[in-house]
């Protein structure tokens, strides 16, 4: 009888996995590959690559000791350089992400398809996505450095936070529409509010500046504001940056008093909303948020990122791992807001902190650009319609023999189990 139930039990396992499906969904690694890629030289690359219709945009950071001047370069997406322009007045601080304002119009005049970049020199420019032609500049004030955090568009407004504050210019010409001071900023970006603008500063104060200039403020406490606060349903959400750990603070942004407040670890990246939660990471982990009345954290996983995050493909982010172990991250959100996190590698592998870039052509196919420290944007390519179609070629093959024999089995090994409870040990025999 044991020699009977040993290959009954034999027969099972070798039988069963004909009911999985065949068909696995590709790595990414398997589905996307080096298009080409552009060495910049002596310049980091810190903010994300942006693509613009049929262009890739990337911007550089001079590096220390390095001779290349800070730059702003248009490729076609086949890797032809089209346009580039320098600032050789600017310093190794051009942090301030690319800001793409779509052509338009307002009360202070129109404006053509454009790029807005702040300067670490303290400049604004407003130059044509088209050729790179300068439409305006206006010079802020550079205390050490000028402008590193990120810009903000509201009606025909360019808001930008510069090093000691805030201006709005119009978004035709860049005259100045409206000043404001606050404490000194560093990467600092500014959030649009209903009624102000909101932004920190190094010394842990939150601003609220009103579309006239005047402010009002809140100290946080101890530690530095570094990214644009996030406007959620439970409050403002601001990121307090302190020496060994950071804190997450959500306030009323009509008072900006502070009704909750989160741990987590330290030099956080710069959060994102997405559909549902909020994306937060720092030098320990990537958490989900859920935002409603109050925030409360849903799930982590273990990596470390201090810069951007981008959404990419298939609703999945995309982030780098500020560090030598890993490459980056790609990350899965479910409906309950669970972490899928898997490692791949993009070439821009080791210290970075500029996010991808991402498109997806009429002809279905896939880019992915990433910028790394050592100053070479990465271009993989990929066919959407190719990676559905080789899911499509291996569907599920229905065995009728093998799950027909599977199913008696199921029934012979059921009865044996009942009869063997029942302590007839011999009439066991009769199922198998």
């Amino acid at each position: 009888m044991r020699s009977r139930l040993l290959i009954v039990g034999v027969l099972a396992v070798l039988l069963l996995p004909t009911m999985s499906s065949s068909g696995e969904e590709p790595s990414f690694n398997d589905t996307f590959s080096l298009e080409w890629s552009y060495d910049f030289g002596d310049a980091y690359i810190t903010t994300s690559p942006v693509f613009i219709d049929e262009k890739l945009f990337v911007r550089t950071s001079a590096s220390w000791g390095g001779s290349a001047a800070p730059t702003v370069a248009a490729f076609t997406l086949d890797g032809d350089l089209e346009w580039s322009a320098t600032n050789p007045h600017s310093t190794h601080h051009d942090m301030s992400p690319m800001f793409h304002v779509k052509a338009g119009s307002g009360d202070c005049g129109s404006w053509p398809d454009m790029l807005v970049l702040g300067w670490s020199d303290g400049s604004v420019e407003a130059r044509s996505t088209n050729d790179g032609e300068l439409i305006w500049s206006h010079k802020t004030e550079q205390v050490v450095w000028g402008i590193t955090g990120e810009v903000a568009k509201d009606g025909d407004h360019i808001v930008v936070p510069t090093r000691t504050g805030l201006v709005s210019l119009c978004a035709a010409d860049g005259s100045l529409l409206m000043e404001a001071t606050t404490g000194l900023g560093w990467r600092n970006g500014v959030a649009v509010g209903q009624d102000d603008y909101f932004l920190g500063d190094e010394s842990g104060t939150l601003w609220a500046v009103a579309r006239n200039g005047s402010t009002r403020s809140i100290d946080l406490g101890e530690g530095k504001i570094r990214h644009a606060p996030l406007l959620t349903s439970a409050g403002l959400l601001v990121q307090l940056q302190k020496e060994s750990s950071s804190t997450i603070h959500v306030l009323n942004p009509e008072n900006l008093e502070t009704h909750q407040v989160l741990q987590i670890g330290p030099s956080p990246g710069i959060p994102i909303s997405t559909p549902g939660f909020i994306l937060v990471f720092d030098s320990i982990a990537i958490r989900t948020l859920e935002c409603t009345i109050t925030c409360s954290e849903v799930d982590r996983a273990p990596f470390l990122s201090n810069g951007e995050i981008g959404q990419v493909h298939d609703g999945q982010y995309m982030l780098p791992y500020n560090g030598i172990e890993q490459g980056w991250g790609l990350v899965n959100i479910t409906e309950k807001g669970l972490l899928n996190l898997e490692t791949i590698t993009t070439g821009a592998d080791g210290y970075a902190t500029s996010g991808p870039g991402f498109f997806e052509h009429e002809d279905h196919r896939i880019l992915l650009a990433f910028g790394s420290d050592d100053g070479v944007v990465y271009v993989h390519s990929s066919s959407a319609a190719g990676m559905v179609q080789e899911v499509s070629e291996s569907p599920y093959e229905f065995d009728w023999v093998a799950q027909g024999t599977v199913f008696l089995l199921y029934i012979a090994l059921g009865g044996a189990g009942i009869q063997f409870l029942r302590g007839r040990g011999t009439s066991v025999l009769k199922f198998l």
